[in-house]
């Protein structure tokens, strides 16, 4: 499974993303991978378990790793 990112404006801020995994929309998650460079623009979960649905955030980071508010929550179903 394949997630696109992409930074808010200004990008040129972005340094860093963070991946937040959860299996409800009610809360953030855990993080999952590790943290990704900013010029990343897909990302592959290869952790998800088929059959299985999960949430999923994207968190921006600076380069003094202060962090963006959380994106919506993207609701995923991963494909058997």
């Amino acid at each position: 499974m394949t997630i696109s990112l992409a930074p808010g404006e200004p990008a040129g801020l972005t340094e860093q993303f963070l991946v937040y995994r959860s299996s409800s929309a009610a809360n953030m998650g855990v993080t999952v991978g590790r943290t990704l460079p900013g010029d990343t623009r897909k990302w592959q979960d290869t952790s998800a378990e088929p059959g299985n649905s999960y949430w999923y955030r994207i968190v921006a980071l600076d380069a003094k790793k202060r962090q963006s508010e959380p994106s919506r929550p993207k609701w995923v179903r991963v494909n058997r």
